[in-house]
């Protein structure tokens, strides 16, 4: 009955895990898929925006002669351009404006337009590279096009054709929308390598009467999508589910220590170490670059700790305390776990609190002596120098000082974000250096045996090919 309920508590406890992490997934879909454009800038020459960079540059202007039949709009007797010579001709000023949107914020930006509203009479010739949504003559006439394509489509906007070319004439308050292409879709964030996709140049020709128009006021509307860390309900939500099926784990690994038949004592624990292992990779996925870091630590951990004269029910337990030393990164921001370049003193801070965050999320996990432990003290050093308590030599736990040197063995023996792994010999020459340092010298001794002697290399590949 107990190995029954053991087995469904174990189920409840991955599928919550898995609906955790399913359900963050979903969550960032339908954020992506908003169409809501939240965002308003305001642009004008000396205006700022925390997420663009806006600059507009005429490039070019030439004067073009337009007969007086085309620059007189039928619907507006008042609309006929002043500077009309004798012959009947219109004369306009043409130019080519280039609008470039830059994404300046550490945020995708995943829809955007352009509002313009016209300050005078004009011709509108062609945009590129999206549509045009026109409302002319004060919205009387409205249509989204591609100017380029009159005379081939159907369209309700008044447009003259004159010398090969196609104008729109735009009403002083009439309103234009530019609508993006598919494939000026998203503005990247500024941090991606991916620069390229962060800025977008848009193009435009109109005709004025005034050779001294500015295209100088306009409205970019956008929605920017932030880090799923960022909406409470997520965080709420996600820290719950994951809670609850800690306790669910902690539940079920109570019923299976009361079992008490070696036989089926060892069943169970496949179970346990199967399902730790679930939550471990969960916790490992939030940093890209640490793929089975906690199985690694948690079977380095147990090789040391045999090697140290620790019993074998010891040696069961800092392997699974192994395997749950990084729990409180499941509360960090992924964004600065997987940051490349050098933190800044805040993310720093942040990283260090994954220590007690994971404390407090496994203090109810009793089954396991000293599960917080290695979650709470894995970074402490054995000189006093290090965190969240400061604790120096014998003061922090033996399970906490063996788990501190194999998880620095296998950062150094790993690809970082933020450099390469080392080789063999320089991480060797580190742990020596820092024996009494960072680490306890009867710890590190061991550890280099193991090194020296190549059971940390079975161990990593045996990591490698339980993962394929």
């Amino acid at each position: 009955m107990k190995n029954k309920l053991t087995i469904i508590l174990l189920i409840i406890s991955i599928i919550l895990f898995g609906v955790s992490f399913g359900g963050a997934g979903y969550f960032e879909a339908m954020v992506n898929e908003s169409d809501g454009l939240e965002s308003r800038y305001r642009y004008s020459e000396d205006s700022k925006d925390d997420c663009l960079d806006v600059s507009v540059v005429m490039k070019e202007s030439w004067v073009k002669k337009i007969p007086d039949t085309y620059v007189l709009d039928p619907e507006f007797e008042d609309s006929k351009f002043d500077k009309v010579n004798d012959n009947g001709e219109g004369t306009c000023v043409g130019r080519t404006i280039e609008i470039t949107l830059n994404n300046v914020s550490e945020y995708r930006i995943n829809k955007w337009d352009i509002e313009y509203t016209a300050p005078c009479d004009m011709y509108i010739d062609k945009a590129w590279n999206g549509t045009l949504e026109i409302h002319q003559y004060g919205g009387k006439n409205t249509d989204t096009i591609e100017i380029k394509n009159l005379p081939d489509i159907e369209t309700n906007l008044n447009y003259i054709e004159f010398e090969e070319l196609y104008l729109v004439p735009i009403k002083k308050g009439d309103k234009i929308i530019y609508h993006p292409a598919d494939f000026e879709y998203p503005l990247i964030e500024k941090i991606s390598d991916n620069y390229e996709n962060s800025m977008r140049v848009i193009g435009i020709i109109i005709y004025t009467e005034d050779d001294s128009f500015k295209f100088d006021k306009m409205d970019v509307r956008y929605n920017v999508v932030k880090s799923l860390d960022e909406y409470p309900l997520y965080n709420v939500l996600s820290f719950g589910i994951v809670l609850f099926g800690v306790m669910s784990l902690a539940f079920a690994i109570i019923l299976i220590v009361s079992v008490r038949y070696d036989r089926i004592h060892k069943h169970d624990m496949e179970i346990i170490s199967q399902a730790i292992g679930t939550f471990s990779k969960f916790i490992d996925s939030k940093d890209k670059y640490t793929n089975n870091h906690s199985y690694r630590v948690a079977g380095y951990s147990k090789l040391v700790a045999k090697k140290m004269g620790l019993s074998e029910s010891e040696c069961e337990e800092i392997y699974y305390i192994g395997l749950l030393h990084d729990t409180g990164k499941i509360a960090i921001d992924s964004k600065i776990l997987n940051k490349p370049g050098r933190l800044t003193s805040q993310e720093y801070e942040i990283i260090k609190s994954h220590t007690t965050k994971g404390a407090d999320i496994l203090k109810d996990f009793t089954a396991i002596k000293d599960i917080t432990v290695g979650a709470l003290y894995h970074h402490e050093r054995y000189d006093g120098k290090g965190y969240p308590s400061g604790k120096a030599g014998t003061e922090i736990p033996l399970v906490a000082r063996i788990i501190c040197v194999c998880d620095a063995y296998d950062a150094m023996s790993s690809n970082r974000c933020y450099r390469a792994q080392l080789d063999k010999e320089v991480i060797i020459e580190q742990l020596e250096i820092n024996k009494g340092k960072q680490f306890d010298p009867e710890v590190v001794d061991v550890m280099l045996d193991c090194i020296r002697n190549g059971e940390t290399d079975s161990i990593r590949r045996s990591c490698i090919e339980s993962d394929q």
